[in-house]
């Protein structure tokens, strides 16, 4: 990419973001420090679909107990030209069952199925309240309770300092 595209791609990529529009091909320009926050907890499905069709997705999220919560389904949300994506905020142990349909004529047809698990880009040094739950929930699975009270610990002074700092009035 040339360095007199970059200010083009940013607002690109703003502009997407703001409608909430998530690819995963937005994580190749995590330098952004908003995009890479912003993708930090979503685990991104994306699907191409047949021109005039609509896709919708039927999901369960499996839990690390084994646990499913029962199948949902709603339309995928369609980001331009057929290619469609629904984002998930999985933690440490879940994963999502699926299958996507296609609606055309007032046909349903079966067209993928697969399960989807939390994308694990290694923490990357980041600080945000989604990565210290799931590494609460992964100490907890562990049964590293050791690290579990200090993770619980910072969780809640973090929690009481937002609340301190942070008043509306």
């Amino acid at each position: 990419l040339e360095e007199s595209h970059r200010p083009l791609l940013e607002q690109f990529l703003e502009e997407m973001t703001d409608e909430g529009i998530y690819l995963e091909f937005f994580r190749e320009f995590q330098e952004n420090r908003d995009l890479k926050q912003e993708l930090l907890d979503k685990t991104i499905l994306e699907y191409r679909s047949e021109a005039g069709a609509k896709a919708r997705i039927h999901y369960t999220v499996l839990h690390e107990n084994g646990q499913e919560e029962g199948y949902r389904s709603e339309y995928m949300q369609d980001a331009y030209g057929g290619v469609c994506f629904k984002t998930f905020v999985l933690f440490f142990g879940e994963s999502i069952q699926y299958y996507i349909t296609e609606e055309r004529d007032g046909e349903e047809q079966l067209t993928e199925s697969g399960t989807l698990q939390r994308r694990d880009d290694g923490g990357s040094g980041e600080e945000s309240r989604y990565k210290l739950i799931n590494d609460i929930v992964m100490s907890r699975s562990l049964e590293d309770f050791d690290t579990l009270d200090d993770l619980l610990e910072e969780y809640y002074r973090k929690d009481f300092l937002n609340d301190r700092l942070f008043v509306l009035e």
